[in-house]
């Protein structure tokens, strides 16, 4: 029966007293009357009875002094939680229960805080609505917080291999720093980094290495699709292999070595394009955060080695161009010596023309002359034939004359 009903029940029989004391009309006259005295009296006590029963009742149900109660609860009512309530029953007993309960909420709220997210706190029943919600909420927050903790160790691991990788290192520098700062970051046993190399027959050559041992009867170079290496390659995917054989590769350390049971080989991809292959084994699988991590820490890498391949190309470049440069000083040096010689060979050309020239004039002069020398020559001749012309006729005249002289004589 509810302490209220019990209440008025109490009053009523109180009321029905004082009804029935009116009703036999008792008087302070009629006090005398022992029978009369006797039933009044037995009545009052039976109320006081009742009285009693109910009252015990009462504080049965509450537990204590309700005043203290009270007071107890005004101060769990404005958080108080050391506050001491006196019973341990009823109405004070629930509160204490109460103030159990929050002191829990309570410790498991300040676990929360101090960033412990592992412990639970335990439901008084499956009516417990707020350790019900706690236990969602502390699972929410474990989950939140295990998501953010992954995060941060996935943005800081990117970062490592960012800033290990930046600069402009050569590609062995390159391959070696990355290599160690993702295989420190895994947590991996062994890693190794091969470059692809273009030609006629395209090849993956080992570029860079973590406590790399030694891979029994397989070459540190691999044809596009020979083997797990060349396989990734051409298949342009990530190749995971689990309870890897004793003599497929060894880890070496200080301590000795080992052998890594899982084996996870990632193409290195730029713009779609094959760059290179990373191969790390672990004893144990990566989670996958870890997965994640070597997942985008690929990029990264493929960029770096482009970039370096590309500084590589712009050396030679820039070495090429040198070395034409030089060459053509030398051609320009060499052609302005030539020049200089054929200007002087022009101008010895010019001076020999000029000599020439004059020669030439001198020649002509010099025909002319003989030209005149020849023509009074042929005129002299023609003049000496003439003579001696008349000459031979004046010669034959005087044979003439002289025969006939000599005949006169005779």
């Amino acid at each position: 029966m509810r302490l209220r009903t019990q209440l008025l029940i109490g009053f009523a029989a109180l009321i029905g007293l004082m009804f029935l004391m009116i009703e036999l009309g008792i008087g302070f006259d009629h006090w005398g009357n022992p029978a009369l005295v006797g039933s009044v009296a037995l009545v009052l006590v039976a109320a006081l009875g009742v009285m009693r029963y109910l009252w015990q009742r009462v504080f049965g149900q509450i537990g204590g002094e309700p005043s203290e109660i009270a007071a107890a609860a005004g101060q769990i009512a404005v958080g108080n939680l050391g506050v001491a309530v006196p019973g341990s029953s009823g109405i004070a007993g629930a509160i204490g229960g109460i103030i159990a309960t929050l002191k829990n909420v309570a410790q498991q709220v300040n676990t929360i805080a101090s960033g412990n997210y592992s412990a639970d706190i335990a439901a008084r029943s499956e009516q417990d609505e707020l350790g019900i919600a706690l236990q969602a909420m502390t699972a929410a927050l474990r989950s939140a917080h295990q998501t953010s903790t992954a995060l941060d160790w996935l943005k800081s691991g990117l970062a490592r291999l960012g800033e290990a990788i930046s600069g402009d290192p050569a590609l062995e520098a390159l391959a070696a720093k990355a290599i160690t700062q993702i295989a420190t970051t895994l947590e991996a046993q062994v890693g190794a980094l091969y470059l692809l190399h273009d030609g006629d027959k395209p090849k993956l050559a080992l570029l860079g290495s973590y406590a790399y041992s030694k891979r029994q009867n397989l070459s540190i170079e691999f044809a596009i699709g020979e083997g797990l290496v060349g396989q990734a390659a051409l298949e342009r995917a990530q190749t995971l292999i689990r309870n890897v054989p004793d003599d497929y590769v060894r880890v070496s350390s200080g301590l000795g070595e080992s052998l890594p049971h899982f084996i996870c080989v990632t193409p290195i991809l730029y713009e779609n394009r094959l760059k290179g292959v990373l191969e790390v084994g672990t004893l144990g699988e990566f989670t996958p955060t870890q997965m994640a991590y070597l997942t985008q820490a690929m990029p990264l890498l493929a960029i770096s080695i482009e970039s370096a391949q590309a500084r590589d190309i712009q050396a030679q470049l820039l070495e090429q161009s040198r070395r034409l440069t030089e060459e053509l000083q030398t051609q320009q040096e060499e052609l302005r010596t030539t020049n200089e010689e054929l200007g002087q060979q022009s101008r010895r050309l010019k001076e020999s023309e000029e000599r020439l020239r004059v020669q030439q004039e001198e020649l002509e002069v010099t025909n002319n002359e003989l030209e005149q020398k020849n023509e009074l020559l042929e005129r002299q001749k023609r003049e000496v034939e003439q003579a001696r012309q008349v000459i031979s006729i004046k010669a034959d005249e005087l044979a003439l004359v002289l025969r006939r002289f000599v005949w006169k004589l005779h």
